[in-house]
């Protein structure tokens, strides 16, 4: 649609070893989706280890539970002015040699914020 788009950049939402435990984590797992992607068809490589509101990877939850509900969330709830603002789902694509590399520019349309 129309209308204009904003992003922000929040540095040092994560400290490196977080990023280093959230990565590890993220490249062991074995959940990740193959099926046609709804942007351009190509296989996903993606998994939601957070879907509906409630965790369904109790590894990841390890490593990403806090740095959510005590960064990422406080973070949105003050940028966006929507103290009730919540998580509904959390997303991870890979992005790996001999798979997918890329994914086309999209919106989020389903989303009110969109963290990435």
């Amino acid at each position: 649609g129309g209308g204009s788009r904003h992003y922000h950049l929040a540095r040092g939402i994560a400290s490196p070893r977080e990023i280093t435990s959230i990565l590890t984590c993220l490249s062991e797992s074995c959940q990740y989706e193959v099926g046609p992607d709804n942007v351009d068809g190509m296989p996903t490589f993606e998994f939601y280890p957070f879907i509906k509101g409630e965790w369904v990877d109790e590894r990841i939850r390890c490593v990403l539970e806090d740095i959510m509900e005590s960064r990422v969330l406080p973070y949105i709830r003050g940028r966006y002015h929507h103290p009730s603002c919540a998580v509904a789902d959390i997303l991870v694509r890979r992005y790996i040699p001999g798979e997918r590399r890329t994914h086309p520019v999209h919106f989020d349309g389903h989303a009110f914020v969109t963290a990435v």
